[in-house]
């Protein structure tokens, strides 16, 4: 793994952010945290369609089971394993914005970089690099994070017990809610995100 090394000075460093705006939903803020993780490691060119997961500005057009995935994606692609690899906690390189993008091509930077991430069980190459604010992170990350795994968690807490009867031919007959609800059960079964 190649590294690139980034010093404080900013001449011939080549930003490549973009300013958004996300929308306040928390849906919305994990969405755009994944899309940046998506520039960074470059994986809309890698045959991953992330669209419905990263296209923020249309957060409300999530199904359960994409805001399940969505989660499971971002904790995969968490900023505890990113750190030091493709994000960096570096509020001199943000300057006036919350995050901000660099070109590996870029000759100065203030970090380091490694030439590829491994994510589940693929290779991929870091494209870009972001640095961030603390406040980009809680905003972005912990803040939503904690109120999706909540919202997930809470309808398998809260849901009703399934309650056996009898029916007049002495046939057990099941009777549930009409909610689907998800197993949080998993096995080795499951199949690997990324």
């Amino acid at each position: 793994m190649a590294a690139v090394v980034l010093r404080n000075n900013r001449v011939g460093v080549e930003t490549t952010g973009v300013t958004v705006t996300v929308p306040n939903d928390p849906r919305a803020k994990l969405m755009y945290y994944l899309n940046c993780m998506c520039v960074v490691l470059n994986l809309e060119n890698k045959g991953y369609d992330l669209t419905r997961l990263t296209n923020y500005q249309q957060y409300y057009n999530l199904s359960d089971v994409d805001e399940q995935t969505l989660v499971l994606l971002c904790l995969k692609l968490s900023p505890d394993v990113m750190e030091g690899k493709c994000i960096f906690l570096n509020p001199d390189a943000c300057g006036d914005t919350q995050n901000e993008f660099f070109n590996l091509r870029s000759t100065n930077v203030t970090v380091a970089a490694v030439q590829s991430v491994v994510v589940g069980e693929a290779r991929v190459a870091v494209k870009e690099i972001m640095c961030y604010k603390l406040s980009w992170l809680q905003n972005n990350f912990l803040e939503p994070i904690t109120v999706l795994l909540r919202k997930i968690k809470e309808p398998q807490q809260s849901r009703p017990a399934i309650t056996y009867g009898y029916s007049s031919y002495s046939r057990p007959a099941a009777s549930y809610p009409r909610n689907n609800y998800s197993s949080s059960q998993t096995s080795d079964s499951c199949c690997n995100i990324l």
